[in-house]
Formats: structure tokens, sequence, C-alpha cells
């Protein structure tokens, strides 16, 4: 039996990503997506994970919002480092 997959949540299925580095669009930056290894698809553990890591970043921000003051670069950085040390798990 094959190991069911899904489609990845992080590029829609594309294989990669486009990060935004301003607001002109010409300097947009287009990467390969590290989630599914610009397959496209995952299998469902991982997609599993994927989802975890971010519902879990979400609460902790909005925690955070909610009873800290913090600057949004705080955030940022805070959100920076959940998912950094999910992906070397």
């Amino acid at each position: 039996m094959t190991d069911p997959k899904k489609i990845c949540p992080n590029c829609q299925g594309n294989g990669f990503v486009k990060t935004r580095k301003s607001e002109n669009p010409a300097n947009d930056v287009v990467m390969q997506c590290t989630i599914c290894n610009s397959k496209g698809e995952i299998h469902d553990k991982e997609f599993e994970k994927y989802m975890i890591r971010n519902l879990m970043s979400i609460l902790i921000l909005t925690l955070c919002l909610s009873h800290c003051a913090l600057t949004t670069t705080d955030m940022i950085n805070i959100g920076a480092g959940i998912y950094g040390g999910f992906e070397h798990e």
C-alpha cells in the first residue's frame, strides 16, 4: 500500500514559493519549496507536522499580542524562532 500524499500547503502544489522582499513586485524572489522539496506533494505525516507547527506559531503569537507589549519586529523574530526550531527537529 502506498503512503497517501496531500498537496503541499506551503507552495499549493507548485513546488516553489515567492518571497516578498519589498513593496515592488519586481523584487520578489522565487525559491524552491523546502517543505515538499519542490515536488508539490507531501506525505500525511509531513502534512500533520506542517499544520501543527503553523498552528502553534499562530497560537503563541496571538497570546503574545494579547498579553505582551512587543514590537512587530519582536513578533517576527519570535515566529521565525518557533518555525526555525521545529524545522531542525
